[in-house]
């Protein structure tokens, strides 16, 4: 044993160091952890999530319905991916295609719709 880290040890720092990034905030770091990950050859549809919401968060809509679509191919009832999909599509333009995947996200995940429905909570 050579006292190196296999390759599964490093991918998994990497997205140790990427969970941390997210919690600083420092939405450029974890994305560029991401995209080692990703060019590395991970395509987990966590991952591919992920890095599509850190793109929504850096005003990259374009890109993050990429990274969505990629992670419903592995995941079709990814419920989570189908929303936020549906916000990227919206905010470019796409209303069809963006309630359609608000339809599959609700079906996929009921309990995501939850928060839409709920009644506001009235100050005392």
């Amino acid at each position: 044993m050579t006292g190196r880290a296999s390759g599964a040890d490093s991918k998994e720092a990497l997205r140790g160091l990427a969970a941390l990034s997210l919690e600083h905030h420092d939405y450029d770091k974890a994305f560029e952890i991401y995209r080692q990950l990703l060019d590395s050859g991970e395509r987990s549809p966590e991952l591919l999530y992920n890095s599509g919401l850190i793109c929504q968060r850096r005003g990259e809509p374009a890109d993050a319905v990429v990274l969505y679509k990629e992670a419903l191919k592995a995941d079709p009832q990814f419920g989570e991916a189908l929303l936020n999909l549906g916000h990227a599509l919206m905010s470019l333009g796409n209303e069809f295609e963006a309630r359609s995947c608000w339809r599959k996200a609700v079906i996929a995940k009921p309990e995501l719709a939850q928060r839409y429905f709920e009644p506001a909570v009235q100050a005392s």
